[in-house]
This record gives C-alpha cells, structure tokens and sequence, in this order.
C-alpha cells in the first residue's frame, strides 16, 4: 500500500516536472533573445521638441515617448496620457492624434518597466511612489510645469497617486476605468462581486507563472489586445513582450502591490482637482459599487461618463472618450480662466 502510494506520489511529481519544463521551454522559445525590440528604440533620436516616437532620459533612465501636437501647437496645453497593463503608449493611437488636432501637446510614455532603458530588476523599484514620480520627471524634462493627466488601468492608478499628491501640477484630472483607490479598497471590503472581479491579482503577483502564460502559443493571448486596437498595437505589444525581462518588469507592477497600498493612499485621501471618470458598464474588472463609492472621495469638481463598454474603452470607444475629455479640459480652462478674471477683478 505504502509502495503504491509512494510510486504514485512519484510518478505525480514527475508529471508536474515535466509539464513545468514543458512550459519554460515554450516561453523561452517564444522569447527573442536577440532583443531587437530594444536595438530599434536605442536607434530613435532623443526628444528635441518634435512629434513622433523618441527618446527622453531622465534620472539615470532613458523613456521611450510619443509626442503629438508639438509641431503644430507650441506653447499649448499638454496632455500627458498614461497606459496601463499590459499594452504601452500604443494603445493610445486611437486617440492620440485627435488631441493633438484638437490643439494640444501630447506626450504618452512607456512607463517603467515597458520602456527597455527604464527596467529596473528589483520588485520595490515598481512601487507607485516612484512611477508616480517619473511622470513628473518626465514633464519637468520637457519643461512643462501643469498639464492635464490621463490614465487608463493602471495608468489610473499612477495618476490617482498624483492626484492626491501633486495637485498643484494637474489642470485637471481623468481616470479610465478604474476608480479612486479608497473606493476600490472599499469596495473590495464590502462588495463580493468586486472582490471576485479583483481575485486575478493575485494570480498575477504570483512568481514565474504569469510570464509563462503571457508567452504561451507565442503571445497569444496579446491577439485580443490587437484584434480589439489595431495590427500595428498587436505587433508592437508582441515585440515588447518578447524581450527577456520585459513581462517580468510589467507583472512587477503587481507584485509590488502590497508596498505600493501605502504610496497609493498616502497624501490627501481626498481628490481636490477637477475630476472627469470614463467608465464602461459591461467592465469586467470594476464592479459598480467601486465607481459609486468614489464620489465621497472627490471634493472638487467631479463629472462621470458611463460608455457602453467593457474595460478596454480606449479601443472600442475612441470617439466617445475623445470627445470627453475634450469637454473636460476646455470646462476646466474655462473655469480656471473665470477665476483668475475674478482674482483680477478684486
């Protein structure tokens, strides 16, 4: 009986080492180890104030950035639009343009981690604190003092912690399917419906296992992602994805959640800026009772947009989310531009 049990306990590990050396000879299979991907952003000119895809060095790490608008509109207002998981600035094609012709500057990086000059190894160096204070060192770099941000997924995530904590910086502020923090946390406290929708995290936190799966069948899973934006986005996400390190850099994200819950909620728990929230209804990722908690949270200004769609709004919606935020920035230039007229008038 013994023996059996022992042979068939045996017989099970050896099962599961080979589906596990099974799957991390497919990822390394699916990965381009001669890193074109990196050899070609290393080829793009360092950003000199015009449009197109360049590069923008700061504090010992170099950005991969596309810019917009700057050749037609200097001295406009800027947009800054951040992405979220697991695409980089190419998912803001759809619109990107549209606001530069709608008399903007426009600037979308690759963030930490998807930038391959910008790929720290350690977890703790993926924390919000110090995405969130990229971002400011790469609009500082551009010389650019206020600007409006915008971010999508995690992107959001990174801009609610600026927000909260360099509202002097934003003239206004637009999330993207995700809410404000404390609601989602609140949410997930009270709401089993968001904390089933919020369960994938910790899949995603876990070690080794997220990579590989990301890379099965040749990234196949990335497929949805183009189908839904573009070849062009597909292609570029593959090429990224490809890389050595660069799917680990991306689920760093997540695993440095648990560090990052302080830098999330730190500073005022209360948004003071003008706040506008595009939300789809049919989002499988945030539950309804995380966006109608928020508004506690939101002292200033606050307008919500419900779109008949689900979490990746920016490819399905392009117009609609456009033509908000485009609503959104000229109300709060306008309010902005009402007040100093009064400050002037007393």
């Amino acid at each position: 009986m013994f023996a059996i049990l022992r042979w068939s306990v045996a017989g099970l590990l050896l099962v599961s080492l080979v589906a596990v050396l099974y799957l991390e000879l497919s990822m390394r299979r699916a990965l381009d180890t001669q890193r074109a991907y990196s050899a070609a952003v290393a080829e793009l000119p360092f950003f000199d104030g015009s449009d197109g895809i360049s590069q923008l060095r700061v504090d010992g790490a170099t950005f991969r950035v596309r810019i917009a608008g700057f050749d037609a509109n200097p001295g406009a207002p800027v947009v800054v639009l951040l992405h979220g998981f697991p695409v980089n600035s190419a998912m803001w094609l759809p619109i990107l343009q549209s606001l530069a012709d709608a008399g903007y500057r426009v600037i979308a990086p690759d963030q930490r981690g998807y930038s391959p000059g910008a790929r720290p190894d350690a977890v703790s160096d993926y924390r919000v604190e110090l995405l969130a204070q990229d971002v400011l060192l790469l609009v500082d770099a551009i010389g650019v003092q206020q600007f409006h941000l915008v971010g999508h997924d995690w992107g959001a995530i990174v801009g609610w912690r600026l927000a909260s904590t360099a509202q002097e910086r934003l003239l206004s502020w637009s999330a993207l399917s995700i809410p404000h923090p404390a609601a989602l946390a609140d949410a997930i406290a009270s709401d089993p419906e968001q904390r089933s929708r919020s369960g994938y995290i910790r899949l995603l936190r876990l070690p080794w296992l997220p990579e590989v799966v990301l890379a099965r069948d040749n990234f196949a899973s990335l497929q949805a992602l183009g189908e839904s934006a573009g070849e062009v986005q597909h292609r570029e996400y593959v090429a990224l994805f490809s890389e050595p390190g660069a799917a680990t850099a991306a689920f760093n994200w997540y695993r440095a959640l648990p560090a990052s819950l302080g830098d999330v909620m730190a500073g005022a728990p209360h948004v003071a800026v003008s706040t506008l929230f595009i939300g789809g209804s049919v989002d499988g990722v945030v539950a309804p009772s995380s966006v109608a908690a928020q508004s506690r949270y939101l002292i200033g200004p606050y307008r919500e947009v419900s779109l008949r769609a689900g979490h990746r709004l920016v490819q399905s919606h392009s117009r609609e989310v456009t033509n908000a935020l485009l609503a959104h920035f000229r109300a709060t230039q306008r309010s902005a531009s009402a007040g100093l007229e009064g400050d002037t008038a007393q």
